[in-house]
Formats: C-alpha cells, sequence, structure tokens
C-alpha cells in the first residue's frame, strides 16, 4: 500500500500529480476492505484539496514580485497545508488498520461459530446414538450449514 512518507516526499519534491495519483490509487488498492474506502473517500478527497492548495501556493504567479511579508504569508500556509495533509495521510492509515482488525474480529465470530455448530452437531450424534432415535432433517441441516461455514472460513482467511 502506499505509505504516508511516500505521498509527502512527492509533494515535497513538487511532484503533484503523482502525489495526487498515488492517494487515489491508495484509496482503490484495497477492495477486500469496502469498509476503508467508504470511510477514508472523504480524508482522500480533502488530501486532494491540500494538494492542490499546497501547488498553488508555492507556485504563485508574480512571486519574484510580491513583498518580503506576502511571501513569507505564502510559505507558512504552504507548510500548514503540508502538516493538515500529514495528518489527513495518517487518519486514512488508521482507517486502513481499523478496516483490517474488523475484518479479523469477524472471521474469529465465524470460526467461533463453527466450532459451536460443530459442538451442537456431536451432542446431536451422541444422542442420537445413545436413543437410536433418528433424526434426519435436523442432522442435514446441520451438515449442510458447517459446509457452508467451512466455506465461508476458507474464504475468508484464505487457507
Amino acid at each position: 500500500g502506499m505509505s504516508r512518507r511516500s505521498i509527502l516526499n512527492l509533494v515535497a519534491e513538487e511532484r503533484y500529480d503523482q502525489a495526487i495519483d498515488d492517494l487515489k490509487a491508495y484509496l482503490d488498492s484495497l477492495p477486500e476492505y469496502p469498509a476503508f474506502k467508504e470511510r477514508a473517500e472523504r480524508f482522500a478527497t480533502y488530501g486532494i484539496e491540500l494538494i492542490q492548495a499546497i501547488r498553488a501556493k508555492r507556485s504563485f504567479p508574480g512571486w519574484s514580485t510580491l513583498n518580503m511579508s506576502k511571501q513569507r504569508d505564502l510559505v507558512e500556509r504552504a507548510i500548514h497545508h503540508f502538516e493538515d495533509l500529514k495528518a489527513t495521510l495518517t487518519k486514512m492509515e488508521m482507517i486502513e488498520r481499523e478496516a483490517r482488525i474488523e475484518d479479523v474480529r469477524s472471521t474469529v465470530w465465524v470460526v467461533k461459530s463453527v466450532v459451536y455448530a460443530a459442538t451442537v452437531l456431536l451432542v446431536l450424534a451422541f444422542v442420537k446414538e445413545a436413543t437410536g432415535e433418528i433424526i434426519p432433517s435436523l442432522s442435514d441441516l446441520f451438515e449442510s450449514s458447517i459446509n457452508w461455514m467451512v466455506d465461508f472460513i476458507f474464504d475468508k482467511t484464505g487457507l
């Protein structure tokens, strides 16, 4: 994925278009975590606005004709945008981490469910064995849900 440092370096080197492209690519780089794009989109948009604002301040037409205090004012504002951009990219990285953690948590929840279902299945098998009762519909139901859960786990964890 993107590193915050690489985008900030591009901006520092005045390679604004590349920085914007990289930021857009980062937003689209995690299709397996749809929550990331959903939550990070407005930060990416704001980050792009900041990059464009930095460009505008640093390539101000008629820079040389401005007096010292006006030049200093533009530089200070560009620095402020840069700090803001750094904070915005950090926020996007936090959102990415949260999305990954939530995904792992949901996988853990699935694993727990399978363990519980398997336990129920074993108890059911034991009861069936002990009583000689035949409970086909129930065990068929459990078998199909176990299969579904196992597929789901393999899908989630990439095992």
